[in-house]
């Protein structure tokens, strides 16, 4: 049985050919993996039907090692009850790729954070963040991740014109056994390394949103070379909490998102203020020489 469906989703129209009783997908556009549009596949026991969003084939994660392109001639579908079968199965999925949007998982990377509970299930907005409550030993790293979505998607309930973005307020109890005089939070997609300028992450950068701490009374960002938030002149004493609201945003659909926390670390200074002081310090060198030659 050889079919053909056509059908446009995000500016996409994927034409697929289905051959009964196999497990391999025939694509017109081998490049339609990296594209928003329809996947139609069979998996195991009969047709499987999916809905690229975000990034993946709802219920099934695809690689492009599964697929061979389609050949460029192909027949008609024969019958008009498969075709509007079909397209019933995918108004369905579509409607769970939907729901599943908002199905985030937030869990421990790495280090020694316990994590006593997350919801996502807010609009995400400041007024109505999402949370994550946890206790901390030592420094460590939180993953965000969502195999059907973006972690901080499916929209922006920032505002402020990104693809994807929430607010959280993330509150930490000082396990540790020292007092807290700062605190770091860094967005990363590797969790070993920096993030860096034009990945698409960032803590809304050049957005102008202001966020906060009820411990510590101010903070400061980087966010050229990094993304990097450094909450400091406060103190949480060990056996209290600390509560921090702020956005995280992404223009692509980076997945997953790691989150890393770094307790007492002094602030790292802009790159500019770094280099002013360099600067400084190398004229008061100058000054110290000349007065004693």
């Amino acid at each position: 049985m050889i079919g053909r469906l056509a059908q446009k989703s995000h500016q996409t129209k994927a034409k697929v050919l289905l051959k009964k009783g196999k497990r391999i997908l025939f694509f017109l556009n081998p490049e339609i993996l990296d594209l928003k549009g329809i996947c139609i596949f069979n998996k195991l026991a009969g047709f499987q039907f999916g809905i690229r969003n975000a990034g993946n084939c709802c219920g099934f994660r695809a690689s492009r090692a599964n697929f061979r392109p389609e050949p460029n001639h192909f027949k008609t579908m024969e019958s008009k009850k498969m075709k509007k079968n079909l397209l019933a199965i995918a108004a369905v999925v579509l409607l769970g790729c939907a729901v599943a949007q908002a199905d985030t998982v937030i869990s421990v990377y790495s280090g020694g954070i316990s994590l006593d509970g997350y919801s996502t299930a807010t609009a995400g907005t400041s007024a109505d963040p999402w949370s994550i409550r946890e206790t901390m030993t030592s420094s460590g790293i939180l993953e965000l991740a969502c195999d059907l979505c973006a972690p901080v998607g499916p929209d922006d309930a920032t505002g402020i014109g990104y693809l994807y973005g929430k607010w959280f307020q993330k509150t930490i109890l000082n396990d540790s056994g020292v007092d807290w005089t700062s605190f770091e939070l860094e967005l990363r997609i590797d969790p070993a390394l920096p993030s860096f300028d034009g990945d698409g992450l960032s803590f809304a950068q050049g957005s102008g949103l202001l966020f906060s701490s009820d411990k510590f009374a101010t903070y400061s960002a980087i966010e050229d070379i990094r993304d990097y938030l450094n909450f400091h002149n406060g103190l949480v004493a060990v056996g209290e909490s600390v509560t921090f609201n702020f956005a995280v945003t992404d223009n692509q659909t980076n997945e997953p998102i790691y989150l890393a926390q770094t307790l007492n670390r002094p602030e790292v200074p802009e790159p500019s203020t770094l280099l002013t002081l360099v600067i400084g310090l190398l004229g008061l060198a100058g000054a110290a020489r000349r007065r004693f030659v």
